[in-house]
């Protein structure tokens, strides 16, 4: 079987694709941002709706992490990338398909 992935990068909220699809990896950087700030990702096409697939908070102003899952995330109404911050940047990387 051949699998396509393709990768994104966003830094707010970014809807990635509509429909169903399968998230592979997710890697964030934060930049100057407040502890608490986070990042959701939701089975959804808007922000604060749908299904919370994957949350992160950051625990301090500059850091990273990345969560690549054994299975991958299924989402059926779509990937959506939901972002809160008081301030700083931060990056956003989903692996996708």
């Amino acid at each position: 079987m051949d699998i396509q992935a393709l990768a994104i990068q966003c830094t707010a909220d970014t809807l990635i694709r509509t429909g169903k699809g399968l998230v592979y990896g997710i890697d964030v950087c934060f930049d100057g941002v407040t502890a608490g700030d986070q990042v959701v990702l939701r089975d959804a096409v808007a922000p604060a709706t749908g299904t919370v697939l994957w949350t992160y908070v950051a625990a301090g102003t500059d850091e990273s992490h990345a969560f690549c899952p054994c299975i991958p995330f299924s989402c059926q109404t779509g990937i959506y990338v939901d972002v809160t911050k008081t301030g700083g940047s931060m990056y956003v990387t989903v692996v996708y398909s």
